[in-house]
Formats: C-alpha cells, sequence, structure tokens
C-alpha cells in the first residue's frame, strides 16, 4: 500500500510539474510491449526508394565532394596510416571513424574555410578537422561538445564544452555559426525525451542559419543499420529518413556518403580515390551524411 501511494504521489507531482529528472540518468528502460530488432530492407520500401531517389537528385553536389577530396590527395597521402589512438595526429585504420568519412571532413574545411568547426561528439574527426585547419593555413576555429570524448583531444581544440548537448545553451551555439560554417554530429544515435538526438532536431537544427553545412554520422540510409547493430539500440536515422520524406525544409543533401559508396553504380568516383596505392588497404564505406541549410533564390553546392 505505501509503495502504491509514493507512486501516485509521483505521478501527482509530475502531472502539477514538479516531478525532476534523475541527476544519474537512466539506463535502463522498461518497455510496455516487446521489441523485435532487426535489419529491414528498408531500401526496397516506398520510403527507402523515395530517399534513394533524394539523393539521385544530389548526385552533382556529391559529384563535388568527391572532386574536393581527389584535389586534395597529395595531403590526404601524407596522413598515417595507423597511429596511436592518444595522438592529436589523426590516422585512417580506426574503428570510430571510416576513411572515407574523415575524407569528407577534411575536404569539406578545406573546401569551405568555416570560421567555425562545430562537433557534437568528438575524437578521431576532430583530429582530420586539425589536420586540415593546419595543412589549408585556415583560421577556422573547433568548437567542441562532448562530456566524454574517447580521445584525448581536449589541446587541438579552441574551445570545448564538456558537457551533455541537452544541458548546453543551445541559442548561444546556433547563434554563433556563421554561413560557411560546418556542424558534425556524432552522438549517441539514440532518440528519447531530452537525450541528445531528440534536442538536435527538435531545437537546434531548426535553428541552423543559412549556409552551414550539417552532417550525422553513422546514417546508412538509404539501408537500415546492420543487423549486428540490433542490440545497439540506434534509431537516429529513423528521424533523419521522416525529416528527408518529409521535405527536409531548406536543406539540400550534400553527401551521403552510405549511399554513393554502396550502390555500384554510384561507387565508381570513390573507388577511385580507395584504389589508390596509399588507400587500398581502407575499408571503402563511409557513414556520413551531408546537407547543407540554404536560403531562398540561393545557388546550390555544386554551383
Amino acid at each position: 500500500m505505501g509503495k502504491f501511494r509514493a507512486k501516485t504521489e509521483q505521478l501527482v507531482r509530475w502531472i502539477r510539474g514538479g516531478a525532476q529528472p534523475a541527476d544519474k540518468g537512466i539506463s535502463r528502460i522498461k518497455l510496455d510491449y516487446p521489441i523485435f530488432p532487426r535489419k529491414r530492407a528498408l531500401h526496397l520500401s516506398a520510403g527507402g526508394r523515395r530517399i534513394s531517389a533524394l539523393f539521385a537528385e544530389a548526385a552533382e553536389n556529391s559529384r563535388v565532394v568527391v572532386a574536393q577530396m581527389e584535389a586534395l590527395l597529395p595531403d590526404l597521402k601524407k596522413i598515417e596510416l595507423s597511429g596511436q589512438e592518444d595522438s592529436p595526429a589523426p590516422h585512417w585504420l580506426t574503428p570510430w571513424m571510416p576513411a572515407l568519412d574523415s575524407m569528407t571532413i577534411y575536404a569539406l574545411i578545406r573546401s569551405l574555410k568555416p570560421l567555425t568547426y562545430l562537433e557534437i561528439g568528438s575524437g578521431m574527426s576532430t583530429k582530420f578537422a586539425r589536420r586540415a585547419i593546419s595543412d589549408g593555413n585556415l583560421s577556422t576555429r573547433i568548437v567542441s561538445v562532448d562530456p566524454k570524448p574517447r580521445a584525448g583531444i581536449d589541446q587541438i581544440c579552441d574551445e570545448v564544452v564538456r558537457q551533455r548537448f541537452d544541458a548546453t545553451d543551445l541559442p548561444r551555439l546556433a547563434k554563433r555559426l556563421q554561413p560557411g560554417d560546418v556542424v558534425f554530429v556524432d552522438n549517441s544515435h539514440q532518440c528519447f525525451q531530452s537525450s541528445d538526438v531528440t534536442v538536435f532536431f527538435t531545437e537546434f537544427l531548426p535553428a541552423i542559419p543559412p549556409g552551414v553545412t550539417w552532417g550525422l554520422h553513422d546514417i546508412f540510409l538509404p539501408f537500415d543499420y546492420p543487423d549486428d547493430w540490433r542490440d545497439r539500440f540506434y534509431n537516429e536515422q529513423y528521424l533523419l529518413a521522416a525529416y528527408l520524406l518529409a521535405g527536409h525544409r531548406d536543406d539540400e543533401i550534400v553527401f551521403p556518403a552510405a549511399n554513393h559508396s554502396q550502390i555500384p553504380a554510384l561507387a565508381a568516383p570513390v573507388n577511385r580515390i580507395f584504389n589508390l596505392p596509399a588507400f587500398k588497404q581502407l575499408p571503402r564505406g563511409g557513414v556520413g551524411c551531408w546537407l547543407r541549410r540554404k536560403s531562398s533564390g540561393e545557388e546550390s553546392f555544386g554551383a
């Protein structure tokens, strides 16, 4: 009876707005109904085919990105194949960041020359960003938002925010972005109440100004998540899929790496790079998906 009364009082407090979230967070979730995660043939569904068509319409933008990588090959070839995870220097062979995604970050920063490169989730991507800034002699500032990065990257950042993204001053963060800036998101990949994924899509993304290029990591669209990832309970790309299918506001698709590296008819430009001796040992796929916020009447990314 005491437990029932305590539960009832807690419910009443919640209804009245008095309940507070647990400071330590929640690591176990009790579901009302069982779920059965498995890889679906998403790319063959009506939604998957529509997303594939949207990606095909952006083929010219993707061609421009790959051309930017090819133009920077002399500098990319100087990056070591392997290295220490605790070193500030980037390297290609790492479980956290496919080489194609590292090349994309490098090429976007070198070509766009952003004033701010904002990361939500940091690690190897930060090292490639810093290398691009150094090689290009750019004045780009790296802002890292991550409560606990896997790698010790504070020394190569210009500003660090070591707290959860949902606890960050989001309006201030968005207002500092300018046309040409780059945002890269590699977070928990899980959408729950007040999680970083939810906050990004509902609070931060709508506030991104025109001219900003933004990307999400671990996006396999138009394909589903790998079957051996089913115990990770990732769901971020389903939000992105819904966003794309609903019209993706004023955002143009720039480079969906999984689509352009896994579909044979589209993979030829990427394969040109990975067939080179310097990169032949590297896996060819990528899982970054990049878009850019356009303003009315603005030219496309590849123009």
